[in-house]
């Protein structure tokens, strides 16, 4: 017995469902994805931290206001 596989969607299947979005639904997807990319940039802190790869404060706050204003 075989299962049937689901197919990836291609890219323009995937553009073709975002232009579908409402700008409110477009808005959420957006914040979530930064979200999630903040999420996965504070676990990379964390892992360095924990193999004792560790920053001066100063120069990453410095870092994180540079980036902030360039967004």
């Amino acid at each position: 017995m075989t299962q049937s596989r689901k197919q990836k969607p291609t890219v323009a299947q995937v553009l073709k469902l975002v232009d579908q979005l409402t700008d409110e639904e477009r808005e959420q997807v957006m914040h979530k994805l930064k979200a999630e990319d903040f999420r996965r940039d504070i676990q990379k802190g964390i892992d360095a931290a924990d193999r004792g790869e560790l920053k001066d404060a100063d120069e990453v706050i410095a870092r994180l206001r540079k980036k902030a204003q360039s967004r």
